[in-house]
C-alpha cells in the first residue's frame, strides 16, 4: 500500500509537535511506539468489548481455511516466502513472545485495516517450530476507556500467583498473563496493564483492576513492559521504558508493582534518543565454562548509526533483582545490526530449560520508511528467528562481549535442493561464478579466505530493476549491501542507499558468511554470526541470477560454497 506524501508530512509533523513540545527532556519526545501512539484518538475500528467475545465466535472450519489461505500465500508474488507477515492489514513490533504447551506464541501490533485506518490491537499467531505459523483471532482489543494496545510481554503464570488460573484436567493451576502499554483513552496517558487466558491463548480476559502500573502524571513515555520471573528474588520483575531511562519493578502477583531502579545513559555520554521496546535475560558465554552474563536491549526510533532511522543498542553486565550494573562502557554503543531492518527485537520466553535456548525475533523494518511500503492489503514482517549467545572479543573498545545470532537450526529443514556444493572455488576478475534462473527463498553458506585487498559481492536479484548487492572489502575489512535499484527508488526516496559496517572488523580466516535471500530481503549472518546485517529489498518474485564476483583482487578462495533452495514455509512438507 503506497502512502500519499501529503499524508505522510502529515505523520512527521506529528512527530515533530509531540516530541518537540511539552514535559522536560526526559519525557519529550515520541518513538516507534509513540509514532502510532499519535493516532490514538483517531478512528477506530469499534473493536472495544474487553472481553475479547470475538475471538470465541471463531468456528471448526478455521484450521481447513488457514491451510487453504497458506497455500495461496504460497502463490502471492509480493508475499516473502521465510518470514512471517500478516494475513492481511498492518504489522510492526514482536509482543508478548512466549512457549506454552508445545506453542510458540507470537503476537504483534497489528491495525487489521491499515496503519492509518483502524486502532491498535495485538494480532496473534502460534507454532509448533518457528517456521510455520497458524493464524489466530486477534488477542487484545483497543478499548475507548483506556485505549489502544501497545507493545508489552507474555509470561506463563506456573503457580497461579495472580490467583487468575482456572484448574486444568490435571489439576494444575497456570495460565497465561499478558502485560502491556494501553495508551490514550479517557485519561490520555500511557499505563501497563494486565490480561490473562485461560485456554492457551485462545481467548483472553481484562483484568478488571486495570491499569496495573500508572505513572506520576509528569511523565510522558512509560511503555513497553517486558517482564520475567526472577528465581534469585523469587519475584516477577518489570522492565519499562521511560524516556531516556529504563525503570524497573518487582511484584509477587503480577498486578502489585513496587519501583526498584532505574538504568539511563546520563550523566557518561551525551544521548539525545528516546529508548523503547527494552528486554532483559542471561546468555552463556561461547567456550567459557558455563559463564553467563546479563544482556539489557533497548531500541531507538531514530538515529541509529547505519543508514539512519531505527536501529538496537544493547549492554552487557549483571543484574541482582533490583538493579542492572553494566560491564559495557556507556559512552560505546553496541549496536546490534548493521543494516537498517532490525527493529523492537523480542526473545521469548518460557522455553523449557531442556532446550536452553534464547530466541527471539525483531520487526523487518524501519520507521523512516514503513508505513510508505508494503502492498495492496498487508505491510509488514518479521525477522528470521535466531538463536543467541555471547561471545567474548575485547577487539573493540568498550566491547568485550557481542552477542552472536545464529539462524535457529530448524532452518535447515527448510532445505529441498542443493544447487552448488564446491570446495575450493577460485574467483577471479575475469571468472565470475552465475547461478542463473534461481528463484528465493535460497540459502548461501561459504568460506572466504581473507585477500590482501579488493572485494567479494554477491550480486543479488541480478539483471533485474530489484537488484542489490552485499559486498566484503578485504582493505577496509568491512560489509556493506547497497540496494540502488530502480525499484528500491519508487518505494521511498530514503530506502536506496548503500549501508556498510564499521571499517576494521576483526573477523577470522577463512571468514564463515550465511545469507538467507527472500523475495523482498537479506540477511546476512558473517564470521561465524558476529556481524549480522538484516535488510528489506525491493521485491523480486521471478527467477533471476545470483552473481559472485571478485573486484580489484587476483583471486578469491572460497573453500567452501553452497547455496540451497528453501521451502517457502507457507507451503508444508507434506
Amino acid at each position: 500500500m503506497r502512502i500519499s506524501l501529503g499524508l505522510c508530512l502529515l505523520f512527521l509533523l506529528s512527530l515533530c509537535l509531540n516530541g518537540c513540545s511539552g514535559a522536560e527532556d526526559e519525557e519529550k519526545s515520541p518513538d516507534g511506539d509513540a509514532a502510532e501512539q499519535d493516532f490514538d484518538s483517531a478512528e477506530s475500528d469499534g473493536d472495544t468489548d474487553s472481553d475479547c467475545d470475538e475471538a470465541a465466535d471463531e468456528t471448526e472450519n478455521e484450521a481447513e481455511a488457514d491451510i487453504e489461505y497458506h497455500q495461496d500465500m504460497n502463490l502471492e508474488a509480493e508475499r516473502p516466502q521465510l518470514h512471517y507477515t500478516p494475513e492481511s492489514g498492518w504489522m510492526n513490533d514482536p509482543n508478548g513472545l512466549v512457549y506454552y504447551k508445545g506453542e510458540y506464541h507470537l503476537f504483534h501490533q497489528y491495525a487489521p485495516e491499515g496503519f492509518f485506518k483502524s486502532a491498535m490491537h495485538w494480532g496473534h499467531a502460534v507454532s509448533t517450530d518457528l517456521l510455520h505459523w497458524e493464524y489466530l483471532p486477534i488477542a487484545l482489543f483497543p478499548d475507548d476507556e483506556m485505549g489502544n494496545v501497545y507493545s508489552g510481554s507474555a509470561v506463563v503464570d506456573w503457580n497461579n500467583s495472580s490467583g487468575l488460573c482456572e484448574t486444568d484436567a490435571n489439576g494444575g493451576q497456570s495460565c497465561l498473563v499478558a502485560l502491556f502499554t494501553h495508551s490514550g483513552g479517557s485519561d490520555g496517558r500511557q499505563k501497563q496493564s494486565l490480561a490473562y487466558s485461560n485456554d492457551r491463548g485462545r481467548t483472553w480476559n481484562m483484568y478488571a483492576g486495570n491499569p496495573v502500573l500508572e505513572a506520576n502524571p509528569a511523565i510522558k513515555d512509560f511503555r513497553d513492559p517486558k517482564v520475567f520471573y526472577h528465581d534469585g528474588t523469587s519475584s516477577w520483575i518489570m522492565l519499562l521504558s521511560s524516556g531516556r531511562s529504563l525503570l524497573f519493578y518487582s511484584s509477587q502477583n503480577l498486578m502489585d508493582w513496587q519501583y526498584k531502579s532505574d538504568f539511563r545513559m546520563e550523566p557518561f555520554v551525551n544521548f539525545n534518543h528516546i529508548w523503547e521496546c527494552p528486554d532483559i535475560f542471561q546468555l552463556p558465554v561461547e567456550n567459557e565454562n558455563g559463564l553467563k552474563k546479563w544482556v539489557l536491549k533497548v531500541d531507538v526510533f531514530d538515529g541509529g548509526p547505519y543508514g539512519g532511522g531505527s536501529h538496537g543498542q544493547y549492554f552487557v553486565g549483571d543484574f541482582d533483582g533490583n538493579s542492572f550494573n553494566s560491564e559495557s562502557l556507556r559512552s560505546v554503543f553496541q549496536w546490534l545490526n548493521y543494516g537498517r531492518d532490525f527493529y523492537a527485537a523480542q526473545s521469548w520466553s518460557d522455553i523449557p530449560a531442556e532446550d536452553g535456548r534464547r530466541i527471539w525475533i525483531a520487526w523487518m523494518n524501519n520507521w523512516s520508511y514503513a508505513i510508505q511500503i508494503g502492498v495492496e492489503n498487508w505491510q509488514g514482517s518479521m525477522s528470521l528467528p535466531r538463536e543467541l549467545s555471547l561471545r567474548r572479543t575485547g577487539a573493540e573498545s568498550g566491547e568485550e562481549y557481542r552477542i552472536i545470532e545464529r539462524p535457529i537450526a530448524e532452518f535447515e529443514q527448510m532445505r529441498t535442493a542443493t544447487i552448488k556444493d564446491e570446495s575450493d572455488v577460485e574467483i577471479k576478475n575475469d571468472s565470475d561464478i552465475s547461478i542463473k534462473s534461481i528463484n528465493a527463498p535460497y540459502e548461501i553458506e561459504c568460506e572466504i579466505e581473507d585477500a590482501d585487498h579488493g572485494e567479494l559481492c554477491f550480486e543479488i536479484f541480478n539483471g533485474s530493476d530489484s537488484s542489490a548487492s552485499l559486498c566484503i572489502d578485504f582493505e577496509k575489512n568491512s560489509v556493506s549491501v547497497e540496494r540502488n535499484s530502480s525499484a528500491a527508488a519508487e518505494l521511498n526516496p530514503g530506502f536506496p542507499g548503500v549501508h556498510a559496517t564499521p571499517e576494521g572488523l576483526q573477523w577470522k580466516n577463512p571468514l564463515k558468511l550465511r545469507i538467507f535471500i527472500d523475495r523482498n530481503s537479506l540477511e546476512a549472518f558473517i564470521d561465524d554470526s558476529q556481524y549480522v546485517i538484516t535488510e528489506l529489498l525491493a521485491t523480486h518474485s521471478g527467477a533471476s541470477e545470483l552473481l559472485i564476483t571478485a573486484s580489484e583482487a587476483d583471486n578469491v578462495t572460497l573453500p567452501s560454497l553452497a547455496v540451497y533452495e528453501l521451502r517457502s514455509i507457507w507451503a508444508h512438507a507434506d
